[in-house]
């Protein structure tokens, strides 16, 4: 594997994964997107249209997890590419995941000391390793092309987006 493929997590190409995979499983699950977005300070937003019922607005919001998830478990994820510890993985993911696990549950757990109930971040997690990765696995290469996109560009429509998705797969 070249270094090329490993996706540093300070940077906004992770960011733009991130992002990507919000917005892949809105178009699976039958949303729309308005646009996605990264920030040059950090962070990124994809704006979903009609997420209709819990569990399309449950895939979605963990979707960016999952994505992660992936590049991970495929050694593809910095700091150390395939020898990135679990431990590490999990504690940088559910600190980067606060505002999808609030969508996720419809709240904010946030306990004292700034984290959240052990057993709804493992809840989350399990859900995005299971139900999420298993539905994006197949559209990695319009995810990838869409990620290099969005962090090049900043800000793709929701309509620029699609068009990757068809060039894969997604009906129209």
């Amino acid at each position: 594997m070249s270094s090329s493929n490993i996706v540093d997590h300070t940077t906004p190409l992770y960011r733009a994964y991130h992002e990507a995979g919000h917005c892949a499983a809105a178009f699976l699950t039958g949303a729309n997107v308005d646009s996605i977005e990264v920030f040059p300070e950090g962070g990124g937003v994809c704006r979903v249209l009609r997420a209709d019922d819990a569990a399309q607005r449950q895939t979605i919001a963990a979707a960016g997890y999952a994505i992660e998830f992936i590049l991970h478990r495929s050694g593809r994820l910095a700091p150390q590419g395939p020898k990135t510890p679990d431990k590490w993985f999990i504690d940088f993911s559910m600190g980067n995941a606060r505002d999808d696990k609030v969508s996720f549950f419809g709240g904010d757990f946030t306990e004292g000391d700034g984290a959240w109930p052990e057993e709804k971040d493992r809840e989350f997690m399990m859900f995005g390793w299971r139900e999420v990765s298993t539905l994006l696995a197949s559209w990695m290469p319009a995810i990838e092309m869409l990620a290099n996109r969005l962090a090049a560009d900043s800000r793709v429509t929701g309509l620029e987006a699609r068009a990757i998705f068809e060039q894969h797969g997604l009906p129209k």
